[in-house]
């Protein structure tokens, strides 16, 4: 949170979000405890803070996203355990874009679901497997106010580098490239598995 001058720290095996100032390194404080309830983690991943300063938490576990205000304060969560629309199985990476929408990563579901602040699916694209348009192990994403949507996953299983891939929201598109091969690009896409809610 660089207005505040915090840096987080998912701390998995304490079930904690630790709270440092970024000028000195302090702690700060801590959010969260280990359990199920609302504030509580089982295996929290990763994180996003969003241009409002709220803090986003991958709880990994408890098979959701955790959203909480600048003093840790806990607001409201995404998703619950399952295999169906709005649902989550491994969810890691979490991003918000300018315009508020959640992305989160699913790394057995090879997608990523995007969400409005209420809660609600507004689009999920992506299938596991190595195909055109598809994803194996979806982790890390990143976002900017405009632009491409940037998702991080192992690539092939021959290969010993991982894969960026670009999501094109307007286009419904993936253009991936492997990190030892840049600048070489491959096109996977457009996504045929896509959905609009």
């Amino acid at each position: 949170n660089d207005e505040l001058g915090r840096v987080y720290v998912s701390d998995t095996k304490n079930n904690v979000i630790h709270v440092f100032s970024k000028d000195d390194a302090k702690y700060l404080s801590a959010i969260g405890a280990p359990g199920s309830g609302d504030g509580q983690f089982f295996k929290p991943s990763f994180l996003w803070v969003d241009k409002a300063g709220l803090l986003y938490v991958t709880d990994f576990f408890n098979f959701r996203v955790q959203v909480f205000d600048a003093d840790g304060e806990f607001l409201f969560k995404i998703g619950s355990i399952g295999t169906g629309l709005g649902q989550l199985s491994k969810p890691k990476g979490v991003a918000v874009d300018g315009e508020g929408r959640i992305y989160v990563a699913d790394s057995a579901f090879g997608n990523v679901q995007i969400f409005d602040r209420s809660g609600r699916l507004l689009l999920f694209f992506g299938n596991f497997g190595l195909r055109d348009g598809e994803m194996r192990l979806p982790a890390g994403m990143w976002a900017a106010s405009r632009g491409p949507m940037m998702i991080s996953h192992p690539g092939s299983s021959s290969s010993s580098s991982p894969e960026i891939c670009a999501a094109y929201p307007g286009m419904i598109s993936l253009r991936c490239f492997t990190l030892s091969a840049m600048p070489h690009f491959c096109t996977k896409g457009p996504i045929s598995s896509a959905t609009n809610l």
